[in-house]
């Protein structure tokens, strides 16, 4: 399988919807910053695999 990578950069206004979108597609999207950003979705995916 050949890992293919697709860097972009948005200026957006943070909120939940935000989180959201970047949720739901899920392994085939990384949050690289800003940092609390990385750290907000890391930590709504750890409580969610606590749920499990």
């Amino acid at each position: 399988m050949i890992k293919q990578e697709c860097r972009i950069s948005l200026e957006v206004v943070p909120n939940y919807e935000l989180t959201q979108q970047i949720l739901k597609h899920g392994e085939t999207v990384k949050v690289i910053e800003p940092q609390w950003l990385v750290n907000e979705v890391n930590g709504i995916l750890e409580r969610t695999l606590g749920n499990y």
